[in-house]
């Protein structure tokens, strides 16, 4: 399928063509399963894993609850969608997280103090990709200031532009 040009496309700015182009080969498009919006209603409810054994940490009380994260690193809107489920998974019982903290090598949350102190494990949703190609995608495609890109493809980038103007402009000692 032929992508739209630009209005006014330069042939220095085809290189940003190529390089969506390169994106979306790389990057097809995903559905989120689950997630209102995305044209798949009968997908699993999300896409978690378990991370690892909850041991309840008797150091903070009630409902908290310590994760070796063994090398695992996640980003907080993974977190913040974490819960705490049987192995099983938490399709039939599962505890949200209210808070979390990173704590070393270990991760520190707490849950609901009615969450049993044992059988518990750490379920983190994956990534959704889906979104993060399509913000890529959307920057790249925003992108309209070439003036540099041109500059260097004909050999006439200045390692400093405003050189010449500040010594035009410099005022006597």
């Amino acid at each position: 399928m032929a992508q739209p040009q630009r209005p006014q496309q330069s042939p220095q700015d085809r290189w940003l063509d190529e390089i969506v182009s390169v994106v979306r080969q790389l990057c097809p498009q995903q559905e989120t399963p689950g997630r209102p919006g995305t044209g798949n209603q009968n997908a699993q409810p999300d896409s978690a894993k378990c991370r690892g054994p909850a041991t309840v940490d008797a150091d903070r009380g009630a409902g908290w609850f310590s994760i070796p994260l063994g090398g695992q690193s996640f980003e907080s809107d993974q977190i913040e969608a974490a819960y705490l489920a049987p192995r099983e998974g938490g399709r039939a019982r599962r505890f949200q997280l209210i808070e979390a903290v990173h704590d070393g090598n270990l991760l520190r949350v707490r849950a609901a103090e009615h969450a049993p102190r044992t059988g518990l494990f750490l379920w983190v949703p994956d990534r959704d990709t889906g979104r993060l190609y399509k913000s890529l995608l959307d920057g790249l495609s925003a992108i309209t200031e070439f003036s540099l890109i041109g500059r260097i493809a004909m050999g006439q980038a200045d390692p400093c532009p405003w050189k010449g103007w500040v010594r035009r402009n410099a005022r006597p000692a």
